[in-house]
């Protein structure tokens, strides 16, 4: 997780999908000790992920999960991959048991090979995605069940 450092601009390198400061500090700075808070840690920058699908995956992976559990799970997940970095074809190719036996429910199974299949049939690559503003990035990912 990275901060910015004084002014209000994101790094050039830490913009994803067109981030900026939301105007919720706005609403934060008026009450004393929210605007204490807001200057000490400064702004919540997110940091720019590679494999898009692999991270979407990974968050339905880890909903209403314990951190530790959600961890064994995505080790699981990548252990059935000579890459730790998989890609959308190669995950749709693991057969639904498997994403099962690893400790992954029906739904969180069939919702991963959901994103696997739309990336692949929308041709979605990082850089696409990167290129898009965040409402476009919404609409797009939105029509994903899952």
């Amino acid at each position: 997780m990275n901060r910015e450092k004084g002014g209000s601009g994101i790094p050039h390198q830490y913009q994803v999908f067109n981030i900026r400061p939301m105007p919720y500090r706005k609403q934060l700075n008026k009450d004393k000790i929210m605007k204490a808070l807001v200057k000490t840690q400064g702004v919540y920058v997110i940091e720019q992920k590679k494999n898009v699908c692999l991270q979407l995956c990974a968050s339905i992976m880890s909903q209403q999960l314990s951190t530790k559990v959600a961890t064994v799970i995505y080790n699981r997940f990548l252990n059935l991959f000579k890459s730790k970095s998989p890609q959308p074809a190669a995950i749709l190719q693991v057969p639904h048991e498997t994403l099962r036996s690893i400790g992954l429910s029906n739904a969180k199974a069939l919702y991963i090979k959901n994103v696997c299949s739309f990336f692949i049939e929308q041709k979605l690559t990082d850089a696409r995605l990167y290129k898009m503003s965040n409402d476009e990035i919404l609409s797009l990912l939105t029509q994903i069940k899952g």
